[in-house]
């Protein structure tokens, strides 16, 4: 689940039992993707609208064809559509929203401190998409910090006033906890990744932690 900002418009968003009404900027659009195995396109990642030094990167990394998942839900992301992406794993997911927030950086459409807000449910999930936007963004201006659980919660309120980073990861927990003592600030966030949002909302102590996050963000924006 991606969202953008983008023209204010007032929406009831409805998952399960996890209901929140909210005034927030964006459009929203749904893709759903179900598939039994993942295929590749004739389409290249060059074809794509993403500035050169995003499509060096990925072809450093010997990609040239997208999977299913990146043929469909890409074009739409890369225009600043909300995205909402069901398919499994390994499919290349993690990859449609850091190609997409890596490149409305460098063209200009996020920008600033604290402008990226990305949570999921583990924390091993957590230091894979951390590890994952390093990767790709290297060799850019785009300072990436890792917030989860079961580490020193000084260090890491150090690291958010020191390093003023531009796109936080976390686990919903540990970013609340900051939200709420006003060491982690939510003014500046222009793009929300909840992944495995499934099994986020399927957890009841995350649906409540989700919710008062939701609320945090829609206040500000």
């Amino acid at each position: 689940m991606f969202f953008q900002k983008k023209n204010i418009l007032k929406k009831k968003f409805k998952k399960k039992k996890f209901i929140v009404k909210f005034k927030i900027p964006i459009i929203y659009i749904i893709l759903t993707i179900f598939s039994t195995f993942a295929t590749m396109h004739t389409t290249s990642f060059k074809d794509f609208l993403m500035r050169d030094e995003l499509k060096n990167r990925i072809s450093s990394f010997g990609f040239e064809h997208p999977s299913e998942v990146q043929q469909q839900c890409l074009p739409n992301s890369l225009l600043g559509f909300d995205i909402l992406c069901q398919a499994k794993a390994g499919m290349g997911k993690t990859a449609v929203f850091i190609l997409t927030i890596l490149n409305r950086f460098l063209e200009g459409n996020i920008k600033g401190e604290g402008a990226v807000l990305v949570l999921t449910h583990t924390r091993e999930l957590a230091f894979q998409i951390s590890k994952e936007f390093v990767n790709f963004s290297q060799g850019l201006d785009i300072k990436t910090l890792l917030i989860i659980g079961g580490e020193n919660t000084q260090e890491q309120i150090n690291k958010i006033k020191n390093d003023k980073p531009n796109i936080i990861i976390g686990t919903p927990g540990r970013i609340l906890a900051l939200i709420k003592k006003k060491d982690l600030n939510c003014d500046h966030v222009q793009a929300f990744v909840i992944d495995e949002c499934d099994k986020m909302l399927s957890a009841l102590g995350k649906i409540f932690i989700l919710k008062k996050i939701f609320y945090f963000l829609i206040i500000k924006i």
